[in-house]
């Protein structure tokens, strides 16, 4: 199973989308999301949109006077609400990857806790990724997180030598702390 089918089996999380609304400027669709920040839909083209549509959205395959929802056609208006899959940064993304099911569930689980999405990561330094082609071993995972409240910083240590071990060590800019061991 890829990483986007295991993400879509976690709790709803915070924060996966970015929303905005869009607006036809010279003949071209301009998503505006909420910072007031323009890009062109045309350089979305490989992330997923849904639209608003009656209070529900509606994921959409592709762009043109309108959208495609199968066989179905809806025309796009100046000021439908849109939302776009924030995006995970690339090395952190590995790390989901490297994760075994459970203890990704896990993780989540904990940061959702406190707060948190696993889309509020701003950084990732992933030791794992740095041993591709290398024998696995042993090491640590540096990341954070900014849910625009208050900054977590998670310590993953792990062991690759003969069975995956994982433990997380949460960090939250108040002074509180978490402690997780996974272990088959």
């Amino acid at each position: 199973m890829d990483l986007q089918q295991r993400l879509q089996l976690l709790p709803n999380q915070a924060r996966s989308y970015i929303e905005g609304t869009i607006e036809c400027i010279h003949d071209q669709w301009v998503f505006f999301d909420e910072q007031d920040e323009a890009t062109s839909l045309k350089e979305l083209t490989n992330q997923t949109f849904e639209i608003l549509i009656q209070g529900k959205w509606m994921t959409f395959q592709e762009i043109n006077k309108g959208v495609a929802f199968g066989h179905e056609t809806y025309t796009l208006r100046q000021g439908d609400r849109l939302r776009v899959e924030k995006p995970l940064l690339y090395v952190y993304r590995e790390w989901l990857t490297e994760l075994s099911d459970e203890a990704l569930n896990h993780f989540v689980s904990m940061i959702n806790d406190v707060g948190y999405s696993i889309y509020d990561c701003i950084y990732c330094y992933n030791h794992l990724f740095l041993q591709v082609g290398k024998e696995k071993g042993q090491g640590v995972n540096f990341l954070i997180f900014d849910n625009e409240v208050q900054i977590c910083a998670v310590q993953h240590h792990f062991d690759r030598k003969h069975t995956a071990k994982d433990r997380f060590e949460l960090t939250l800019n108040n002074g509180a702390r978490r402690l997780l061991m996974n272990t088959p």
